[in-house]
């Protein structure tokens, strides 16, 4: 980027614009804090602008907050649903109309923070990113009717970039008529120096500390337990599987949500609650990623996982659903291997074939971690992000 730009860009403030941060700490929530952390190293003004719900959160939490670098401002939006959004879309109008004139309005996702964002750059002088960080499933459903995606693809095209995690979001922004140099793809990031592999002999040690056991092959999962993240997909697939492969393995799900203890009953209806932990939300996710042998993903939809990234970048060889930023990140049977949604015998048969062959696994980790930091290292998305930003004169 150069000097002159980079100048300009430094001239204006940054504002992340996402609805639910700090204590909620979620795929989007690390990602803002972690492109904010790294900008604000860098010289830059950044400040986040969020809601402050008063469902879910800590009583007293206060309205402004220094939170890794960055200065986060709460909006006052009590009130679930449309009438929290309207609080929040007027509320943080009104606080950028006095205090962030002529700013880079960068909205996670659509809804109030997009609209904010675009009112923003209508009135106040300013440039505005619309970031959509989901799949494309997602926003076909949300935005399908007629008037639904008129008013989608006016939003979109009321922006001055619009950047999209994976190929199939990108192909569908074009389709709602905004021009191809406005989107941009740009995939979520992990911080590769934080996330690496480990030699045989730290796995064994983490997996002393873990509990988990040293001889058997550790499959994992790494997000929320939710319908759209395909878990009992997964848990029919690893039914198939022959019981002496399952003898030999552990399938790890780690994180919590509203399917734990459906998944939990289904384990034990199909009989493999002997090869199946669920460990819950864990702080030390990274441990878990050292501990195991093979990743797996097997979503209904996704963006881009912020999970299949940080597997990628410890060196481990993934399998995940042919949705989202998956194959924009693996070969198929070179550093992991894709298949359709929805197919438990495909999942099995993916399973059996990558746990059957743990001399490969060392060779497709390093292409994994190859693709990691080729495609989504931290540094190189911050740099093109702030290309981006000194583009907006």
């Amino acid at each position: 980027m150069g000097l002159a730009m980079s100048r300009m860009m430094n001239d204006r403030q940054i504002w992340m614009i996402i609805p639910t941060y700090y204590p909620v700490i979620g795929g989007a929530q690390k990602q803002v804090e972690g492109i904010a952390q790294k900008l604000s190293r860098l010289g830059q003004t950044v400040r986040i602008l969020t809601r402050q719900h008063f469902r879910g959160h800590r009583a007293g939490l206060p309205v402004n907050e220094m939170v890794s670098d960055a200065h986060i401002r709460r909006i006052y939006s009590r009130g679930a649903g449309k009438l929290g959004s309207l609080l929040y879309l007027l509320g943080g109008w009104w606080y950028l109309f006095r205090h962030g004139r002529k700013g880079i309005y960068h909205a996670h996702d659509l809804g109030a923070a997009a609209w904010l964002a675009v009112l923003a750059r209508l009135v106040l002088g300013g440039r505005c990113l619309i970031k959509m960080r989901t799949g494309r499933d997602r926003y076909e459903k949300s935005y399908a009717s007629g008037p639904g995606r008129w008013v989608l693809a006016a939003l979109l095209r009321l922006a001055d970039r619009v950047l999209v995690v994976n190929g199939e979001l990108e192909q569908m922004v074009q389709e709602l008529g905004v021009a191809a140099e406005k989107a941009v793809r740009l995939p979520n990031t992990v911080d590769t120096r934080a996330y690496y592999p480990v030699r045989p002999n730290e796995k064994e040690a983490v997996r002393e500390r873990l509990l988990l056991p040293l001889g058997k092959t550790i499959v994992l999962y790494v997000g929320r337990l939710h319908p759209v993240k395909g878990l009992d997909i997964l848990l029919r697939a690893w039914a198939q599987l022959p019981m002496n492969v399952r003898d030999r393995a552990l399938l790890v799900l780690v994180g919590d949500g509203p399917e734990r203890f459906a998944l939990a009953e289904l384990a034990e209806q199909l009989g493999i609650t002997e090869s199946v932990l669920l460990a819950g939300a864990q702080r030390a996710v990274r441990q878990y990623y050292w501990a195991a042998d093979v990743f797996v993903l097997p979503s209904r939809t996704e963006g881009m996982s912020g999970a299949l990234i940080e597997a990628m970048a410890c060196g481990l060889p993934c399998i995940a659903s042919n949705v989202g930023g998956a194959p924009d990140l693996i070969q198929d049977g070179r550093n992991g291997a894709l298949l359709a949604s929805e197919e438990p015998g495909q999942l099995a048969g993916k399973l059996f074939g990558m746990m059957g062959e743990p001399e490969r696994w060392a060779e497709m980790g390093k292409l994994a971690r190859k693709s990691a930091l080729e495609y989504a290292d931290m540094d190189i998305v911050v740099d093109r992000l702030r290309t981006i930003y000194g583009e907006l004169k």
